[in-house]
């Protein structure tokens, strides 16, 4: 699991000009070049290449004052196997995980020869931070540490409960005030892929269930739903009031292939982490706290954020 080291770092102040220099010193010291760098070796019992500063402030301190400096020094331990997303690049660890493709940019596998269609994208590691050696700098006290990561679980009973015991429904907060968010669905079919209007005025895009790789991008297609959702250029069924939305994210896909529609199909036509890495996908983009309801009428919940950065 990955966790956060926070440290304080007192530095001693000389005058004015080493003073306003503080900070900047200790940015080009855990950012060099501008970005993250890893550590080069074990540090504090972590394996090499698994941690980085992700965040460092310092406290108020007057212009004048003798006293140090107090920095706040945040650095993120994330091992293999530990997911997530910055922007739309999805990492495991501190590795880029970047799909496999041919010269022709088709899906590959690992030798470079094309999938086969509805197989699932392979993804490769690539090295994409520096490193430096963390035992060479000072990081100041270990204040805490805390486990970071992982996505909650709830249920619909027990958000329709909170929404109840709040007695306030409408009002959703993420949606910017556009005066149009249609209603948007996916219906995969047989038929070729085409974006229509029903007469209620919900947008409706078949997905040809011949898609190549359908699964991936049946996912591309509900990330991007998500984040006009968000943005408030889309609608989607949804409950909530002005402190969260339970996003029916299920209610977005349809499968009709057969003579009889299908409902509530979203973990049939997704891989088993869709809604995990969506999760930790719109909590890397928007300042956002995200819960998954599992199940075939799942969604996400989502709530504003308390870590504002």
């Amino acid at each position: 699991m990955a966790t956060v080291l926070h440290f304080e770092l007192k530095v001693p102040v000389g005058n004015v000009q080493s003073e306003m220099n503080v900070v900047k010193d200790i940015w080009s010291r855990f950012f060099p070049n501008g970005r993250h760098a890893l550590n080069r070796t074990v540090w504090r019992g972590r394996e090499p290449r698994s941690c980085a500063v992700t965040r460092v402030h310092s406290q108020p301190h007057s212009v004048g004052d003798q006293d140090p400096i107090n920095v706040l020094i945040e650095v993120t331990y994330r091992p293999k196997g530990e997911i997530s997303f910055t922007g739309k690049t999805r990492y495991d660890g501190w590795q880029a995980m970047v799909p496999a493709r041919t010269v022709d940019g088709d899906f590959a596998d690992a030798k470079g020869n094309a999938l086969p269609s509805g197989a699932s994208p392979i993804y490769l590691p690539r090295d994409v931070y520096d490193d430096v050696e963390f035992n060479d700098l000072e990081f100041g006290e270990l204040v805490k540490e805390e486990d970071v990561g992982g996505i909650p679980r709830t249920t619909t009973d027990a958000i329709f409960e909170e929404l109840k015991a709040s007695g306030r429904f409408g009002g959703i907060p993420f949606l910017a005030a556009r005066r149009s968010r249609p209603l948007r669905k996916f219906v995969i079919a047989k038929d070729e892929a085409r974006t229509s209007v029903d007469g209620f005025g919900a947008i409706i895009e078949v997905v040809s269930s011949s898609t190549s790789h359908l699964r991936h991008v049946i996912a591309q297609k509900l990330t991007e739903l998500m984040a006009d959702f968000l943005e408030g250029r889309a609608s989607i069924k949804n409950i909530g009031n002005e402190q969260l939305t339970f996003v029916m994210l299920s209610d977005a896909l349809v499968d009709s292939t057969a003579a009889e529609s299908r409902f509530d199909v979203l973990s049939e036509f997704t891989e088993p982490n869709f809604m995990d890495d969506l999760a930790k996908h719109i909590m890397s983009v928007y300042e956002v706290e995200v819960s998954i309801v599992p199940g075939d009428e799942g969604g996400l919940v989502v709530r504003h954020s308390t870590d504002k950065r």
